[in-house]
């Protein structure tokens, strides 16, 4: 039976002054492979006397990396390194007091140490003393993007563009690739360190699809009658393989003369390779029970124009930064060697309001995971001519993005509420 146990509750304390009173439950288990192994769930109270708790993130029993409630995420900031690094420092500490709660043993210490992320601190100090080079198979050896690590923050267009008004805020993010988790999924352990950020007006058009691809599929008696076999074959063996044959013939013995006949000549054909024997001899064919079935998420486009018209030096200097800070950060990076080429920033897309609050996600246009840039289309002369002011910028720009999210939109990404926001 699994044994759980729960920390003493400790207060975080968030950059805005938000104070989030949070205990770590950990429950024992085994893998796949029957090891050890521990999960850990962050969750919070609404008060300090323990009053309505509230799961808010988990921790990777193989790694300790964190993945937070998105609605959590949006209304306390995680995204904010410092309140990242609060929550995971606090959930460590009581994840440890816990250690000597479960029996002891070196594989229950390492689990612990595993999902409370300083599994491999031995392992990265040997590798940071060792004075041999890195094996030929490490991720180090195909080396760090040579590109831009920083972008100007806080640009805005037009530069008196209020709080007091819906806006976009597009904030470029470093790429973290994903990787395998040990089990069946792959996990980001970090979501990117923000290297620039744009703001621009709420743009004139706005909308979102939100597709999945779903596909005809069919399955004949025949072949449900062989997947039946090899399932049988592959639960129990032989005997349960021949029990599941004799199921199908006794169903085809029953249901009459015309259907044994009607699927010798099925088989029959199948075994020859003509299929149109059933058709020819009996005018039918076999009952394909199709049904439409799912067979992937989509990953949704969005794109949004702009016309920008510089009013003064000032802000056509800003349009300009604008426009150089998305075609660089859209670029692939080279490596030192020249031999790979590494992917291109992301961007985290986000609509403001002032009536949430400032600073605030806005609850009534969508949300977004983190995008590339697809495509990033400027027209220098929108208006059907060329012409410039005195420091010979354009007298108009046209911008056209074209992002993509990077990660599907599942139903747990919504949250529980329908309250709360109009969702991705």
């Amino acid at each position: 039976m699994a044994k759980t146990k729960t920390s003493d509750t400790t207060p975080v304390i968030t950059d805005n002054g938000a104070v989030v009173n949070t205990f770590t439950q950990v429950t024992e288990g085994n893998d796949a492979l029957g090891n050890i192994k521990f999960d850990a769930t962050l969750i919070k109270y609404d008060t300090p006397a323990g009053d309505n708790p509230i799961s808010i993130g988990f921790r990777d029993a193989n790694n300790g990396n964190i993945t937070f409630d998105s609605t959590f995420t949006k209304d306390y900031n995680i995204d904010n390194l410092a309140n990242f690094k609060a929550f995971e420092k606090v959930s460590t500490n009581q994840i440890f007091s816990l250690e000597k709660a479960f029996d002891s043993g070196t594989e229950t210490k390492q689990a612990i140490k595993n999902v409370s992320g300083k599994g491999n601190e031995s392992t990265d100090k040997e590798n940071a003393e060792a004075s041999n080079p890195a094996p030929t198979n490490s991720r180090l050896e195909i080396g760090k993007g040579q590109g831009r690590k920083q972008y100007a923050g806080n640009i805005r267009y037009p530069i008196d563009l209020k709080d007091q008004q819906d806006t976009l805020k597009i904030t470029i993010l470093e790429y973290v690739a994903s990787k395998p988790t040990g089990g069946f999924s792959f996990s980001k352990e970090t979501k990117g360190k923000p290297i620039g950020n744009v703001t621009l007006p709420a743009p004139g058009t706005i909308s979102d699809t939100r597709s999945a691809i779903w596909g005809t599929g069919t399955m004949t008696p025949i072949e449900a009658a062989g997947l039946g076999a090899v399932k049988g074959l592959m639960a129990g063996g032989w005997k349960d393989a021949e029990t599941s044959l004799m199921t199908t013939l006794g169903a085809v013995q029953q249901n009459g003369e015309s259907v044994k006949t009607a699927l010798e000549n099925a088989i029959a054909g199948s075994i020859v390779g003509n299929n149109e024997l059933l058709q020819r001899t009996e005018g039918a064919i076999l009952n394909p029970n199709m049904e439409l079935l799912f067979t992937g998420p989509v990953l949704r486009p969005f794109g949004f124009t702009y016309k920008l018209s510089p009013r003064s030096e000032r802000e056509s200097s800003n349009v300009r930064s604008i426009i150089r800070m998305f075609k660089q950060s859209m670029s692939p990076q080279r490596t030192s060697s020249n031999l790979f080429l590494r992917a291109p920033n992301i961007y985290k897309l986000e609509f403001i309001s002032p009536g949430g609050g400032r600073g605030k996600s806005h609850k009534f246009l969508p949300k977004f995971k983190n995008c590339a840039l697809t495509s990033f289309t400027v027209d220098y002369t929108p208006d059907g001519s060329y012409m410039t002011y005195d420091n010979s910028s354009m007298v108009a720009y046209n911008l056209s993005f074209s992002f993509q999210e990077i990660e599907p939109i599942y139903n747990s990404d919504m949250g529980m509420s329908d309250y709360s926001d109009i969702g991705y």
